[in-house]
């Protein structure tokens, strides 16, 4: 999981120092972006903590503790992405050009022709897959909306945005 090069103790020292303000969903936030952003299968942690520290973990006990919880936060992480699958990261990197440190933080995901299609037709695109997989219906445990991971309401404000007609579509 950590790079060869990586000093495993140090890192976690780091991430039982930091404060965390954002509690444990500023350690998942890190932890995901580490695992897309990683070039290869490690994970490169330290690049994505603060420089300072803004307060000590003073007892022992709390070191133990947030020790686990950070075992625990990366490993739930790792699971959720890969489902065991350590190829898995390749595959991402190899269909989405990332560059995780460049001064402007862009994705760029190309189209079959090489083109980067603009976002709302990539959302579009995909609300009417949803649709014409679910024959229209948006709501419901077959609706389109679960199938996005959406709420109903908010997928209809986005098709009427877009000006998706789900009858048109059926």
């Amino acid at each position: 999981m950590f790079s060869p090069d990586q000093d495993r103790a140090e890192t976690l020292e780091k991430m039982k120092e930091y404060t965390w303000p954002g509690n444990v969903r500023e350690l998942e936030n890190m932890v995901e972006r580490a695992v897309i952003l990683s070039p290869d299968e490690y994970l490169k942690l330290d690049h994505f903590l603060p420089k300072k520290s803004t307060r000590r973990i003073i007892s022992d006990t709390s070191k133990e503790d947030m020790e686990a919880l950070i075992d625990k936060k990366i490993q739930a992480v790792l699971d959720s992405y890969f489902h065991g699958n350590q190829t898995h990261i390749k595959n991402v990197q190899s269909n989405v050009d990332i560059e995780p440190f460049s001064s402007h933080g862009q994705i760029s995901i190309p189209s079959a022709s090489g083109q980067i299609k603009p976002l709302d037709e990539t959302i579009k695109e995909s609300i009417q897959a949803a649709l014409a997989t679910t024959r229209g219906r948006v709501h419901g445990p077959d609706g389109a909306a679960q199938l996005l991971g959406l709420n109903p309401s908010t997928l209809c404000n986005k098709m009427r945005k877009l000006g998706i007609d789900k009858s048109k579509l059926c």
